[in-house]
């Protein structure tokens, strides 16, 4: 498997109806954004002689999947797909000469994207379902949320002047919070002046992005905050298995990388935190509670680096999509070789 992506591609958005797009409508958005990455970025020249690792969120729509092995295997013709959940492929990235079974321990996982912060547990090359918790803190929800408050201060601080002055787009507010996030905490009292998209100045305050920093990713008061949904996630686990997995917890995923000192706090967050009842059983542990860092591999490319990894290894046959070859034509039976079926879509490891 290669150490490092050869490009990064930043993520398209289809926007809200995503959703509910069939599977035609994923065809015609993903067709010429994949076309582009393969011959304009990649230039493979004979896809046929390639095959393609797909790494995918644990709960992809079904659509979606269709239209990925649709496109890769009919329209692009590479010879195979596979299709990797992100909790699998991770543990792979952390094994080691040393330690090669390091893939099979268990380990926590809090993938920290977009949107949301999905934890799990992983186990054996295997993901434990019923541990699998999503909670809303990713980067673009929190600067959404940090946009949205600071627009209603401002409109109550100035409600007697004629203009207004707010953050006008997510863009701008995830650009400004990434600067607000590097302020000192000693320094937080202080306000900053950043300017906006709109050659406007704005004045914010570091403060409020602390307090909200804190509300969704350390107060265990907070049902949808990160640690709660840690939380959760263990008390859903298999006894046996919670205290391996507090010991063993990996933060992965590009919004990780947004909030400083993250692991640091966590863990001091887990150690020293009120536990609410329903997680009174997890106190013994919690005090033993570590995390994997510092990560061998960036967390924004360990999903990638470790399906690298999976995808060199001597895979059966059988858990890789392909097109059916044609059956031969016969004295009795005449087919014709324009006759392609559909590739069967099926899960990662559902084979044994």
């Amino acid at each position: 498997g290669e150490s490092n992506p050869r490009h990064v591609i930043p993520s398209f958005v289809i926007g809200h109806h995503s959703t509910t797009m069939t599977e035609q409508e994923w065809r015609g958005v993903l067709y010429p954004f994949l076309s582009r990455v393969v011959t304009d970025l990649l230039l493979v020249a004979v896809p046929k002689n390639r095959r393609v690792v797909v790494v995918e969120p644990m709960v992809a729509p079904s659509t979606v999947r269709a239209a990925l092995a649709h496109v890769l295997l009919n329209e692009l013709a590479f010879h195979a797909v596979l299709f990797v959940p992100g909790p699998i492929s991770i543990p792979y990235a952390l094994s080691s000469p040393t330690s090669p079974n390091t893939q099979q321990q268990p380990k926590l996982l809090i993938d920290i994207g977009a949107t949301e912060a999905r934890i799990v547990a992983v186990e054996g090359g295997r993901y434990l379902m019923d541990t699998f918790q999503a909670v809303p803190c990713g980067f673009h929800t929190l600067a959404s949320t940090w946009m949205d408050l600071v627009n209603k201060n401002n409109a109550k601080t100035t409600q007697d002047q004629d203009i207004t002055i707010r953050i006008p787009t997510l863009q701008d507010a995830m650009r400004l919070l990434s600067q607000v996030l590097l302020v000192p905490a000693k320094q937080s009292s202080q306000a900053i002046v950043a300017s906006l998209s709109t050659t406007d100045s704005i004045s914010l305050d570091p403060t409020l992005v602390m307090e909200l920093v804190e509300e969704l990713y350390f107060n265990s008061n907070n049902p949808e905050s990160l640690v709660c949904g840690m939380l959760e996630s263990l008390r859903q686990c298999p006894l046996d298995l919670k205290l391996p997995l507090a010991q063993s917890m990996v933060v992965v995923g590009g919004g990780s990388l947004a909030i400083p000192n993250l692991e640091k706090r966590l863990l001091e967050a887990l150690s020293s935190i009120s536990v609410p009842q329903k997680y009174a059983s997890l106190s013994p542990i919690l005090s033993k509670a570590s995390l994997v860092s510092p990560l061998p591999i960036p967390p924004h490319t360990i999903a990638w680096v470790g399906a690298s990894i999976l995808a060199s290894l001597e895979l059966k046959d059988e858990y890789w999509m392909t097109i059916p070859e044609p059956p031969q034509p016969t004295d009795e039976i005449m087919v014709s070789s324009s006759t392609v079926s559909s590739p069967i879509v099926r899960d990662f490891f559902q084979i044994k």
